[in-house]
Order: C-alpha cells, then sequence, then structure tokens
C-alpha cells in the first residue's frame, strides 16, 4: 500500500493544492448531533498537535441521509479555501465512509478501503464477492440502485420491483446467503400490468392502533419495538404455548384465520342445517347413518388448522 493516504494517488502530490483529501476519521462524538466528525489529514493537519484541536468536518451529504464513518474509517475531506486557509480550519466538509466492496459493509480499515476505491494501492485492489465467491441475490447487481445497511438489511430498487430485507445472508457469514428465514417485503409491478406486494418472514404481525384490542405506541415501546426481540413477540403473539385442541394462547394479537378452511367449515354447518331431522318438535336431531348430514366432519373438524400460528392481526 502507498504511504501518503492523505493525497489524492501521487506520491509527488503537493499537500497544499488539492480540492479533496483523503482523512482518517478519529472522533465521531458531537455534542450537536449534526454528524460532525474529527478526521485529520497526514501533513496538512501537522499544525493541530492534539486530535481535540482539529476542527470539525461536516456532512456533505443532506441530513435526509444518516450516513456517519466510524472510529478508523477513512473518508474524503473537502477544504473549502485551502489557498487562503493553508492549515485547513476553514469549512470542512466529509463524504464517507469509504468502503471497498459489499462484504465491508460493517466495518474496513482506511487504508485497505483505499486499495479499491482509489488510484492508491490499486494493485492491492479488494475483489467483490460476486468474482470471487458470490452467492447470487445477496448483494445488489450493478445496474441496481440500492440502499445498503451497515450488516444485514438493505432497500433495493429495481426496473419495477422494491425488496426491502433483513436477514439477507448467514447471520456472522456475509458471503452465504440465507435460504432459511430471510424477512422480506417486496412491491412488484408483474409483466407492468399487475401489482403484487408479498411479505415473508416466520412471524408476521399486523397491527392497527385502532383494531381490537386496541395498540398504543407506548405498548409496543415498552414490549420492546425498537429491539423486535422475544419480549416484544411475547406481547404480540404469546410464547408459543398451546391448549389441549393445538390452539394458540397468550398474546395481544389474534391468529389469522385461513379463508378456504373457514369455508369448508361453514359447508359442514351449511349441509347439516339442510339435510338434519328431527323425530318431532324440540327433539335432538337424528345423526344419519349414511353421513349424509355431515354431522361426523363437524364434530371431527381440527380448528387448529383453520388458523395461522404465525400471522397475527388485531
Amino acid at each position: 500500500m502507498s504511504k501518503p493516504f492523505n493525497f489524492r494517488g501521487s506520491i509527488n502530490d503537493s499537500a497544499k493544492e488539492h480540492i479533496f483529501y483523503y482523512a482518517e476519521v478519529l472522533d465521531i462524538t458531537d455534542d450537536a448531533g449534526a454528524g460532525r466528525i474529527k478526521a485529520r489529514i497526514k501533513l496538512v493537519d501537522d499544525v493541530y498537535k492534539t486530535d481535540a484541536e482539529l476542527p470539525w468536518s461536516y456532512p456533505l451529504i443532506p441530513r435526509f441521509f444518516n450516513v456517519v464513518p466510524k472510529k478508523g474509517e477513512g473518508v474524503r475531506l473537502f477544504l473549502y479555501n485551502i489557498s487562503n486557509n493553508p492549515s485547513g480550519t476553514l469549512n470542512r466538509s466529509y463524504i464517507g465512509p469509504i468502503l471497498g466492496q459489499d462484504q465491508d459493509l460493517p466495518y474496513q480499515d482506511k487504508r485497505i478501503a483505499l486499495g479499491t476505491q482509489s488510484d492508491i494501492g490499486g494493485a492491492n485492489a479488494k475483489k467483490a464477492i460476486r468474482l470471487v465467491d458470490w452467492e447470487v441475490g445477496i448483494y445488489p447487481d450493478p445496474q441496481d440502485v440500492a440502499i445498503q445497511g451497515r450488516d444485514n438489511a438493505d432497500i433495493i430498487l429495481t426496473s419495477a420491483k422494491i425488496d426491502l430485507r433483513a436477514g439477507k445472508f448467514v447471520p456472522g457469514n456475509p458471503v452465504e446467503l440465507n435460504r432459511s428465514n430471510p424477512s422480506r417485503i417486496q412491491l412488484n409491478l408483474v409483466n407492468n400490468k399487475e401489482s403484487v406486494a408479498n411479505i415473508i418472514a416466520d412471524k408476521i404481525n399486523l397491527i392497527s392502533y385502532t383494531g381490537q384490542p386496541a395498540i398504543t405506541f407506548n405498548n409496543l415501546s415498552k414490549a420492546g419495538l425498537d429491539s423486535s426481540g422475544t419480549l416484544l413477540q411475547s406481547f404480540l403473539g404469546g410464547n408459543g404455548e398451546l391448549t389441549q385442541d393445538n390452539l394458540p394462547v397468550g398474546g395481544v394479537l389474534h391468529p389469522l384465520v385461513y379463508g378456504d378452511k373457514l369455508i369448508d367449515f361453514c359447508k359442514l354447518v351449511q349441509k347439516f342445517v339442510q339435510n338434519h331431522t328431527h323425530p318431532y318438535g324440540q327433539m335432538v336431531p337424528d345423526v344419519a347413518t349414511d353421513e349424509s348430514d355431515g354431522i361426523k366432519k363437524i364434530s371431527q373438524f381440527n380448528f387448529s388448522e383453520m388458523i395461522s400460528h404465525r400471522i397475527r392481526i388485531n
């Protein structure tokens, strides 16, 4: 790796002739909460003896996007008026972090990242997973527009589809596609005619603030909405306990009914109402020996098969 991390790439560059510089992030603690950082440009910032003396660097991208680099990562710093202000104390903006490849989104050391994202150390460029050991579907294709999180979530926009995903790769292994239980919301326009929305996950909760029962934001917040952990799932859907009839119990949400199964049961009831007979008034009905009235199927109907144990509503 070439040494001059602060320059644009050429070893013979002068430190005070550039529009932007490569810098190392040293501190991201901002008491104003504005996304400011302290980053040091090698040689240019030698005038600052301590990191605390470094001037603030402000985000170049608007606050609509929250992207703050981590300590130790690299950024590109823009100095607005270097000729009249050689020390670069006035108006610095940054864009970053500099990350080489998709598999390095959680963190990448500045110098390693520059091997791929600049002409410094270009010979040491790190290849994308898709060019080495790639499983199709983990990361966006070059023609996609995407917003990727630091770890295991992203939003991908293609020609007529939006994918919102969490758990796209096997936790702890960013090169292996999660084929077991990724969570996904997919909005699709099929053949430019029919719109389709798919929600895919182990458990799906459809919650209304004005449903039955009504659930407030405070209820959800106290149950751990932001963490979406076991406490929240227990609050919404119970602990997985079942009655003797294998019906779920607990939780504030109701199991969703399978429409086709409900219709099957209603048809059995309808058949019994139409075909049963009474020996005379107010006596219990006769039970047909040939099952023509469907009473046996009604008595043996498995209600557990009528409801979803994984999709709940209020």
